[in-house]
């Protein structure tokens, strides 16, 4: 038997919360579409007989596979945690819960954790770990990962007889890993010696110099277990010069949570720390100099900026990114340009186009149309990154326009570029139709034709006829040109074909009709 979802609605809104048996029978009804209502009935359900004490009903909804993965479902740790509870004293019932559980987001460690910090609830925790918690590595590590501090804690006496030295290992790495701090504090009271004075790491990233050097500090900071090194700090009181040496190890090796842990303890500049800039620059992602550019002052940040634009470096990437973060403002691009008018010199290529791209901060064209700006460079830089805006303020200024940087406007296939040049009367139309015809690039040709209405010199019909250009010349044809021209020919537009071009019959034919059909002044 089937059943729509509308029944379905219409059985719930009269069906009382201790009818399991109804409640069933609807489940197994139910399509996916209407899970969540059921959910939410089901734990209600769950909820009222435990309040009552109706035990009964209770067993049967729970025993029923559908209200039970519902229950499940709803991925709430307290609701899931009733669940066990009741299915503690059932151990066929526990079996199937914690073959279930398995499926869902709520992992059976979170329930023995929350159970094991509630005393009434002791016994039940100890149960489900005795019947379904295996004392191995992959178990542990498991834990470890989660942070159960209190189910690990059941766990410590028992290591040093279940495991040898090399599980002990994996267990404090695995804590380290995962920035397990309490679980980590565990392991510490236990394991103290085992962790300085063990080789726990073989060797330590490419290029640490000696491995002999890397200690398990380096190891927490690779990692970045910031709540593991800040315990390990504060336990040690590490001294200043220490701390300065994992700074410089973290920024090398691009570890950016250790980095901001350590900028708001201590000033990070480029005096303390003299290959900073080295070691940001060689970074593949942006991670660190993110952080350290937030947290620097503003000549730090200017310095970042102005080392990633030196060609010696080529990382102009790193302030595109910068940029696209909203971390380089107005103020930085000026005094780029004041540091150059200072030095009396040209912006570069890159400084130049990464201005050009910078339209979406307000009032920045103060900076793009000063002094130090090569306008051919920067024009060039607006075409090939199509940034209109750019563009439009540079050629308010009323540029030459040569026939490179008009090919190259043409050949982006940007038409609103069109709109631009003719918006500062630049170029007339019909130098820009000529362009398009001499590039052979018909698509802008038809286009401008089209949408700007020019019309076409006498001269560049006749190259279209005698180099048999059949695509431009029948869109030309479609846009009434002036073919005055004939009459000194002493011929019609048939004649002229035949006499100047190279094409077949059928395709005069089809020129003809063409010609035919739009209007043409003769």
């Amino acid at each position: 038997m089937s059943c729509s979802n509308e029944l379905i609605r219409e059985i719930y809104s009269y069906l009382p919360l201790d009818d399991s048996i109804a409640l069933r029978s609807c489940n197994r009804m139910l399509n996916e579409n209407f899970r969540i209502q059921t959910t939410e009935l089901a734990s209600k359900c769950m909820d009222t007989y435990m309040k009552n004490g109706e035990y009964d009903k209770l067993s049967d909804l729970l025993n029923s596979r559908v209200s039970r993965t519902r229950i499940l479902e709803k991925n709430d740790l307290d609701t899931t945690l009733k669940l066990f509870i009741y299915a503690c004293e059932n151990t066929s019932l526990l079996d199937l819960l914690v073959k279930e559980v398995s499926r869902h987001e709520i992992s059976l460690n979170e329930v023995i954790e929350k159970m094991l910090g509630e005393n009434c609830l002791i016994y039940h925790a100890r149960l489900i770990i005795d019947r379904y918690i295996k004392l191995d590595k992959d178990t542990m590590i498991s834990i470890i990962s989660g942070n159960f501090k209190l189910l690990f804690q059941k766990f410590l006496p028992q290591l040093d007889n279940n495991f040898g030295l090399e599980d002990l290992t994996s267990f404090i790495q695995a804590a380290v890993e995962y920035d397990s701090l309490d679980v980590f504090r565990l392991l510490f009271s236990k394991y103290e010696d085992l962790i300085f004075n063990s080789k726990i790491l073989v060797s330590g990233p490419e290029n640490t110099a000696q491995d002999s050097d890397y200690s398990f500090y380096h190891y927490v900071i690779i990692k970045e277990a910031v709540q593991i090194f800040d315990f390990l700090q504060n336990y040690y009181e590490l001294e200043h010069f220490a701390l300065l040496e994992y700074v410089d190890f973290s920024i090398r090796e691009n570890c950016p949570l250790m980095v901001e842990y350590f900028m708001k303890m201590i000033d990070i500049n480029f005096e303390t720390f003299p290959l900073l800039h080295i070691y940001l620059l060689n970074h593949d992602d942006y991670e660190t100099i993110d952080v350290m550019f937030k947290h620097f002052d503003f000549l730090s940040q200017m310095r970042i900026i102005l080392l990633s634009f030196d060609a010696r470096t080529s990382r102009t990437d790193i302030n595109e990114h910068l940029f696209d973060k909203h971390l380089i403002t107005l103020e930085h691009l000026k005094t780029i340009v004041r540091i150059n008018q200072k030095m009396n010199r040209k912006l570069t290529q890159s400084e130049i186009c990464f201005i050009v791209k910078q339209h979406t901060i307000e009032d920045y064209k103060v900076v793009l149309l000063s002094n130090v700006i090569d306008f051919d460079v920067a024009i060039e830089c607006a075409i090939d990154n199509e940034q209109f805006g750019p563009l439009d303020h540079l050629l308010s200024l009323k540029p030459l326009i040569d026939d490179h940087k008009l090919d190259k406007i043409i050949n982006s296939w940007q038409p609103f570029f069109f709109v631009i040049l003719l918006k500062n009367n630049l170029v007339p139309r019909e130098r820009i139709l000529e362009r398009c015809y001499h590039l052979n690039n018909f698509e802008m040709f038809d286009y401008f034709l089209e949408t700007h209405k020019v019309r076409p010199s006498s001269d560049l019909i006749k190259s279209a006829i005698e180099n048999s250009k059949f695509k431009f010349l029948k869109s030309i044809l479609k846009h009434s040109p002036d073919m005055a021209f004939l009459r000194e020919y002493k011929c019609d537009f048939r004649q002229y074909l035949l006499r100047h071009s190279n094409f077949s019959q059928d395709k005069i034919l089809e020129l003809l009709n063409v010609m035919k059909t739009h209007k043409t002044k003769q």
